[in-house]
């Protein structure tokens, strides 16, 4: 796609995430952009997408002032309940997260994988929140924000959470996507995380504390306190390492007419083998 025509689709999806009255024009390309390579095309999106944040105005950086205030009192809030002891307890109580060893598929309907690594709830914990060493293992928040925060990530995500979830006013769920969670490795799936609370591990522990307290510091500013219901974040991991994914994927694509992977710029060329539809 050339480069004028990403920055166009760029400026409209992000502004509209961003809630601006209408598109921003697109900024001048960004360096890096390449001619018929990618290399560089993630420095690039990256270098525009701040530049339309920039354009935001005054109404969307107040706006994200006022937001991290919010996000600010409830991490102190979940910091002050979320302690080794209570860990288990909490995390049954608000998170629950899906077993999903193989998923299925309807052939009628869009399917939707997404996840977000328990590493970023955990250096949202670390930006905003008055971080306990013994609950927060990331010391770098400067380098962090300027990734996840000031580059629009954050706003940009919260608006898609809040277009997909689904607020009976107990439950958030996704019922139009697997929105896939993990509190730790992604090689683990949640049972599993679960049992290994017990285990005496500084660091594991240090893991699952801060992206508890930061996932439902979160969450709770978007909705208020609910029960939190995800699909498995660790099926993409597990599957590949267990021999599965390409069978799950192969059975996509025999009920799809075309199979989309959104992928980073080094795997560009991810392609399906034996599929007979188009891949992009």
């Amino acid at each position: 796609m050339a480069a004028e025509a990403v920055d166009r689709l760029c400026a409209g999806l992000l502004g509209n995430l961003l809630g601006m009255p209408s598109p921003p024009a697109p900024p001048p390309a960004a360096a890096g952009w390449p001619g018929e390579s990618p290399a560089g095309w993630e420095q690039a999106w990256e270098a525009t997408t701040r530049s339309l944040v920039g354009q935001a105005g005054a109404g969307f950086q107040e706006g994200r002032r006022v937001r991290e205030a919010a996000i600010v009192s409830a991490l102190a809030r979940q910091a002050a309940a979320v302690e080794p002891g209570t860990l288990h307890r909490i995390v049954a109580e608000r998170i629950a997260i899906e077993r999903q060893d193989r998923f299925a598929c309807d052939p009628d309907r869009d399917f939707w994988y997404f996840k977000i690594n328990h590493g970023f709830w955990e250096q949202l914990y670390g930006i905003h929140g008055v971080v306990d060493p013994t609950k927060m293992r990331f010391t770098a928040s400067v380098r962090y924000r300027e990734a996840y925060v000031d580059s629009g990530f954050a706003a940009a995500l919260e608006s898609l959470i809040l277009a997909f979830a689904s607020d009976d006013g107990q439950t958030i769920t996704f019922p139009g996507m697997h929105f896939g969670m993990s509190l730790e490795a992604g090689n683990h799936d949640h049972e599993t995380v679960l049992r290994r609370f017990s285990l005496p591990s500084p660091l594991r522990q240090a893991v699952v504390l801060g992206a508890t307290i930061g996932l439902l510091g979160v969450f709770d500013t978007l909705f208020g306190e609910r029960r939190l219901r995800f699909a498995d974040g660790s099926f993409p991991k597990r599957a590949a390492m267990e021999g599965t994914l390409r069978e799950t994927l192969g059975a996509f694509a025999r009920v799809a007419d075309r199979v989309v992977f959104v992928v980073p710029p080094h795997l560009s060329g991810l392609a399906l083998d034996g599929a007979a539809v188009p891949q992009e």
